[in-house]
This record gives C-alpha cells, structure tokens and sequence, in this order.
C-alpha cells in the first residue's frame, strides 16, 4: 500500500462502467470479485472505506437487458431486480 494511504482512516475509490463491464457490454464479474477483495482487505485493516460507482447504470441496463441507456427509470423495471436482492 502506499504510504500516503497507510495514513488515511478513510479511502474513497471511484469504479466506472469500463472497470465493472467488458467492452462487449457484459459484466466484469471477475474484476468486481477482485475489488470486493482489495475492499475487505481494507476493512480488516481498519479503514473505512467508501465505493462510489459511476458504473451501476451500466450494470442495471445489463441485468435489465436493456440495449441501451434509458433516459428515465420506470418503477416497474426496478421492482424485480430489488426483490432478487434480497
């Protein structure tokens, strides 16, 4: 780890849609195993750590099956996908 980061209590990382997809719009499962893993590394070094991720709209277009971005969400199409999660 670096040494500016060995100080820190709190780290913020940053994932957009071209880390968590492949360019063929499929999900990148393999690099979000490998990010889960850095995150909980550094749990368990103390640090609290934040995700935010540009890439989650590309992420839900894809398990909505949708070709493109839509410019609105319809509570409909949410619904199912909340319901799986749990």
């Amino acid at each position: 780890m670096r040494e500016s980061l060995k100080q820190c209590k709190r780290i913020v990382i940053k994932v957009g849609t071209s880390t968590l997809m492949y360019e063929n719009g499929n999900i990148n499962l393999r690099t979000i195993e490998k990010l889960a893993r850095v995150l909980a590394e550094l749990r368990n070094e103390g640090k609290e750590v934040v995700l935010v991720s540009s890439g989650a709209i590309g992420v839900g277009c894809r398990k909505l099956q949708l070709n493109e971005r839509p410019k609105q969400f319809l509570s409909n199409k949410r619904l199912p996908l909340l319901d799986k999660a749990n």
